[in-house]
């Protein structure tokens, strides 16, 4: 079995967020712009059309549209992500060091991944500037998170190891 220190246990942790919203963000973005498209004027978009008479157009829509989900994704991994976080080290932390690397994450934890994975899936119904909101909102939280474990496992790292 893989033992590993708890600073590198946190740096994985904030890694596999990182990755994680590193492909939702781009993602997500590409939803919402590719609404824009030529080929997808037909298509459903109401949260375009909706802000389109008030901003100029659906371009214009569209930035705002993508700004928004920006701050809400910023907020919602400040805000309650931290907490997540915060978890997540302490439990890190009460574990043996170095501790095996597949207690990383409880099982609760996985089931939430699970959950979260299947309503992206049910995500995939929604209409294409609603998804890319979503996946913005999502990516730019995980990528918001990661550095709050990225800044715990420097901090684990620099902490004396007789404490």
């Amino acid at each position: 079995m893989l033992k590993v220190k708890h600073s590198t246990m946190i740096f994985l942790s904030g890694l596999v967020w990182l990755a994680v919203g590193c492909w939702l963000l781009p993602l997500g973005l590409n939803f919402v712009v590719s609404t824009l498209l030529d080929k997808n004027v037909n298509m459903s978009r109401p949260v375009l059309d909706g802000l389109a008479p008030y901003f100029r157009g659906v371009e214009s829509a569209a930035m705002i549209w993508i700004a928004i989900c920006l701050m809400i994704g910023c907020l919602k991994g400040r805000f309650i992500f931290a907490k997540t976080v915060n978890r997540g080290v302490q439990r890190i932390s009460k574990l043996p060091n170095p501790a095996p690397l597949s207690q990383i994450y409880p099982l609760s934890y996985y089931i939430l991944l699970g959950s979260m994975v299947f309503l992206g899936f049910l995500v995939r119904y929604a209409p294409l500037d609603v998804r890319g909101g979503v996946d913005v909102i999502i990516g730019t939280a995980l990528i918001n998170g990661a550095m709050l474990y990225f800044r715990q496992a420097w901090a684990a790292r620099q902490k004396p190891a007789y404490l």
